[in-house]
C-alpha cells in the first residue's frame, strides 16, 4: 500500500474551468474508521483501519491491523500488527508486531520485532530483538540500555510508593 496524492491539472484560460467549490487545504476529523484508509493534508484525532496511509498530515493516534505508512507527516502513538513505514515524518511512540522502517524521520520510543533505520532515521529508545542501522541512521539508546533504564525507573517509582505509604501510615 502506497500513499498516493490525487491531483488534477487544469489548463487553458480561466473561462475554460467550470465553477467549482473551493477545497479546504486541510481537513480536520475526530475519529476515522475504515478497512483501508488514506489520509492526505488532514489533522485527525484517531485512526483505526486494516491499512493506514498518512501523507502530509497529523494523527494523534493510529491503529493498523496490517500496514501503516506515514509520509511527510507525524503521529502521536502508532500501534500496528504488521509493518510500519515512516518516511520524512515522525511519531512519538511506535509499537509494531512486524518491522518498523524509518527513513529521514524519527521516533521517541519504538518497540517492534525488527527496527530498520535508513539514512536520516533516528530512534531515541529502540527496543527490538533485531536492530538494523544503516549508514546515516541512529539509535540513541538500544534495547539493553532501554530495558535497564525502564527497570531502574520502575525501582525508583516502587521505592517512592513504599516511602509515601510508610510516611502516611506514621502520620495516622
Amino acid at each position: 500500500m502506497t500513499a498516493k496524492v490525487e491531483s488534477t491539472k487544469k489548463g487553458g484560460a480561466p473561462t475554460d474551468v467550470p465553477d467549482e467549490k473551493p477545497q479546504a487545504l486541510v481537513s480536520v476529523a475526530g475519529m476515522v474508521r475504515a478497512d483501508e484508509l488514506g489520509v492526505h493534508n488532514a489533522l485527525i484525532g484517531g485512526i483505526a483501519a486494516d491499512k493506514v496511509a498518512v501523507e502530509r498530515g497529523m494523527v494523534r493516534g493510529a491503529i493498523a491491523g496490517h500496514e501503516l505508512q506515514i509520509r511527510q507527516g507525524g503521529a502521536g502513538t502508532i500501534i500496528s500488527a504488521g509493518s510500519t513505514d515512516i518516511r520524512q515524518g515522525g511519531a512519538q511512540t511506535v509499537i509494531s508486531g512486524g518491522t518498523v522502517h524509518i527513513e529521514q524521520g524519527g521516533s521517541l520510543v519504538t518497540l517492534a520485532r525488527k527496527i530498520e533505520l535508513a539514512r536520516g532515521g533516528t530512534v531515541v529508545f529502540g527496543i527490538a530483538p533485531s536492530l538494523e542501522v544503516q549508514e546515516g541512521g541512529r539509535v540513541l539508546v538500544g534495547t539493553r540500555a532501554a530495558l535497564a533504564i525502564g527497570a531502574l525507573a520502575a525501582a525508583v517509582v516502587g521505592v517512592a510508593v513504599i516511602a509515601s505509604r510508610s510516611a502516611s501510615r506514621s502520620r495516622n
